[in-house]
């Protein structure tokens, strides 16, 4: 069974493709992900930009719980969602003025998603 968690990153404040490179590698060097998927402007926000990284193949018997450290290593707090006919967890997260961030470098968080795809 091949078993990976994904996380989508909109970011803020990002005026060129190589600031939103540079994050992307600093996620995804400190959550343990290979390199982003892809990276692409955002229209929905002047100067953002849409990160999707995703971890290599896993065999971990509690995903959930793996999905949840990593997204700690971000930012506090997460909203959760859990489906109980798969057992599986998403989660978002809305920056705010209660955020706090796990280093200063991801400030430029504005959203992200999280989640696990068991295949």
């Amino acid at each position: 069974m091949m078993n990976k968690i994904w996380i989508t990153i909109v970011t803020e404040n990002q005026n060129t493709i190589d600031k939103a490179n540079s994050l992307a590698l600093a996620l995804a060097e400190d959550l343990g992900f290979k390199e982003a998927v892809k990276i692409e402007k955002y229209p929905k926000f002047p100067n953002s930009y849409k990160i999707e990284l995703e971890t290599e193949d896993l065999n971990l018997d509690d995903l959930n719980v793996q999905c949840l450290k990593i997204t700690s290593k971000i930012a506090l707090a997460w909203t959760s969602y859990y489906d109980d006919d798969t057992n599986e967890i998403e989660l978002i997260f809305n920056k705010s003025a209660e955020t706090q961030f796990a280093k200063n470098k991801y400030h430029v968080i504005r959203w992200a998603n999280a989640g696990i795809n068991k295949t």
